[in-house]
């Protein structure tokens, strides 16, 4: 069955069963954009499978996005990191430490069956004191069982952004040969980074299934407003992550939220 795509902003959510991405649709596994109902914000435009909500989040004041709690409220998918990702969150800046999409475990990293993965994710203003939104994988040596995940973020963080701004953040990463690598779009901002691991660590894959507003850690932080996310089982070049911001940009401004 083909989809149908409204020209209208408003109508395209509510009105499509899936959604066509302006960019080519290989790979896209999770298609998530939030608002108008809880119910109608779990599904997956996609076409795979939709999100299972843990905790009790709302719909914005608005009327746009959902109200994302660290360890309380979020939102769970069925899918786990793939050799290679791309992942796309958008989100409303606060000043707290939480995770708009990942599947970190927390800090301790490493045991014999790998499920310690760091995983791969999005963070804004982490614990350490390095305020900002950074992007970040797990490497690990390829070889020893045991061995640490080690993590890797990107090089600088974006500048802080200010308290209520929305932000869109993409994390690209692949396994293939050592090191890994891992590239962060600040698209918003039109810039990226990328940071290479040390000799001989390749990507350490988890079997933890993405989560939309929460890591897995058991902290709870106040809620943040979450407008959606992507998640892609390809790396999409830089002219097709530019493409999916100016789409955003888009259909965010007809319902009133400038990204």
């Amino acid at each position: 069955m083909g989809a149908v795509i409204h020209s209208s902003g408003n109508s395209l959510r509510a009105n499509s069963k899936r959604i066509i991405p302006p960019v080519d649709p290989t790979g896209f596994k999770g298609i998530f954009l939030f608002g108008d109902s809880v119910a109608q914000s779990v599904r997956n435009y996609a076409g795979g499978a939709d999100l299972v909500v843990s905790g009790n989040p709302v719909i914005g004041s608005d009327g746009q996005g959902l109200m994302l709690r660290e360890a309380v409220d979020y939102l769970t998918t069925a899918f786990t990191q793939d050799v290679n990702t791309t992942i796309i969150a958008m989100f409303q800046a606060q000043a707290q430490a939480t995770f708009p999409l990942s599947t970190y475990p927390g800090p301790r990293l490493g045991d014999a069956t790998k499920n310690d993965a760091v995983g791969t994710g999005v963070q804004m203003f982490n614990s350490a004191g390095n305020v900002g939104v950074h992007g970040f994988i797990g490497t690990w040596d390829g070889a020893t069982p045991g061995s640490a995940s080690t993590l890797l973020t990107s090089p600088v963080p974006s500048a802080a952004p200010a308290a209520g701004s929305y932000r869109m953040f993409g994390v690209r990463s692949a396994a293939g040969a050592a090191p890994a690598i891992v590239t962060v779009d600040d698209l918003v901002a039109g810039t990226k980074s990328s940071r290479s691991a040390a000799a001989g660590q390749v990507l350490d894959r988890t079997t933890r299934a993405y989560r939309i507003g929460s890591s897995y850690q058991a902290t709870a932080q106040p809620a943040v407003k979450t407008l959606g996310a992507f998640i892609i089982s390809r790396i999409l070049t830089d002219a097709e992550m530019a493409t999916m911001y100016q789409w955003m940009k888009g259909y965010w401004a007809r319902r009133g939220i400038a990204i």
